[in-house]
């Protein structure tokens, strides 16, 4: 008898509960983005950025500042605007890559 008691009011709590749940409204988490900082990024800024790290003759700086830009935005809208291959982006901020004066220019044309 008393189990038979115990396993109603079970029932009922699960029910109770299922209800209750079923009304509440879940709460939506957004994904985190380490890279969003340069979603809306100024794009003056970015280019104040590049400049600098090209006028103190830091180039890893310059590649690893335009490789998160890339992460963060259409690499193939910013390929588009410099008038190459998304190819040839890749190949200009890899580790091996070493860009020509022609391409910079091309770049911060695209980015600014």
């Amino acid at each position: 008898m008393a189990r038979r008691r115990i396993l109603k009011r079970r029932v009922r709590s699960a029910k109770r509960y299922i209800r209750a749940s079923s009304q509440s409204k879940a709460i939506k988490l957004r994904e985190h983005n380490p890279l969003s900082s340069f979603i809306g990024l100024q794009k003056e800024t970015l280019s104040k950025v590049l400049v600098e790290s090209l006028m103190e003759g830091d180039a890893e700086a310059f590649k690893e500042v335009l490789r998160a830009f890339l992460e963060a935005n259409n690499k193939s809208r910013v390929a588009k605007k410099m008038g190459v291959s998304r190819k040839t982006l890749y190949n200009l901020v890899s580790e091996e890559g070493n860009p020509t004066l022609n391409n910079i220019t091309k770049l911060l044309k695209a980015v600014a």
